[in-house]
């Protein structure tokens, strides 16, 4: 059995994922705010497109992975007796 070719054999570049490589780093940011950067098929083919690009970069030594979305806390709620900085 074989991969579906149209989830991982192209090599599409979209708006939901950007590189950028600065000082010999290779940042890959997805940018699909609407969904939550969900991993749809169009943005696993970007990602893909992306990290194949950063990949043969000779510039990059590394890559660092990103979001474009602020990280959200997960905190419990507070308890009656505790005081909660909101």
């Amino acid at each position: 059995m074989t991969a579906a070719p149209e989830l991982w054999d192209t090599d599409e570049r979209s708006e939901l994922v950007h590189l950028d490589v600065t000082d010999g780093v290779a940042t890959v940011t997805l940018d699909s705010p609407a969904n939550r950067n969900v991993l749809s098929a169009q943005l696993r083919r970007a990602l893909l497109g992306h990290l194949r690009t950063a990949i043969s970069d000779e510039r990059a030594s590394c890559t660092f992975y990103a979001s474009n979305m602020a990280a959200k806390s997960h905190r419990r709620p507070c308890t009656a007796d505790e005081k909660c900085n909101v």
